[in-house]
């Protein structure tokens, strides 16, 4: 959704993933769609080297943006611990690159979206999404021009001076106290 929202506005963007055929396949399905351009710079985030090899390929860049989730900033709902605890994890890893990076003049930031349409949510949007709208102060599952307006705005002139921020993008599910519903 991001990437297509900058593809759609002219950019170029540069897309990572673990798997590099992925990678590959989803920035030419991307650059396709023009006028902007998808770069695929396959990377296992899970290895230090790699995370050092694709700092190296995006130092030469203005700003790098991360997604995270809600997930990593409130008590889980469900027993996804490992989940959680990553997203969390690249919270943290978003201060600690934008303080690394900084003195290059090179952003880093971090989305965290709430409950969005993906293929990841689709089987708990189709089987609770009426409940999990309900949970959101805004009443809506988020839209794809939400997070993509989010990240046009990190890495436009407006956001020049955002460094090592985590942006919630989720209806305001961050303000709630926590339900059980599902």
């Amino acid at each position: 959704m991001i990437a297509t929202g900058f593809i759609a506005n002219g950019a170029k963007v540069y897309i990572s993933s673990r798997s590099k055929d992925t990678c590959d396949k989803v920035a030419k399905e991307l650059s396709d769609k023009g006028p902007g351009k998808a770069v695929s710079i396959p990377a296992n985030l899970q290895h230090l080297n790699e995370v050092k090899r694709l700092a190296n390929e995006v130092k030469e860049r203005e700003g790098i943006i991360i997604i995270g989730s809600i997930a990593g900033l409130i008590t889980p709902f469900n027993e996804a611990y490992a989940y959680t605890t990553s997203k969390a994890a690249l919270h943290h890893l978003t201060k600690v690159m934008a303080g690394q990076l900084s003195n290059r003049q090179i952003t880093f930031n971090n989305i965290a979206p709430g409950p969005y349409q993906s293929k990841m949510s689709a089987k708990i949007l189709k089987d609770h999404g009426e409940i999990i709208s309900s949970e959101v102060p805004l009443g809506r599952i988020g839209a794809a021009e939400d997070i993509a307006g989010t990240a046009i705005y990190l890495s436009s002139k407006a956001g020049a001076f955002t460094n090592g921020a985590t942006i919630t993008v989720d209806g305001g599910m961050i303000t709630k106290p926590y339900s059980s519903k599902l």
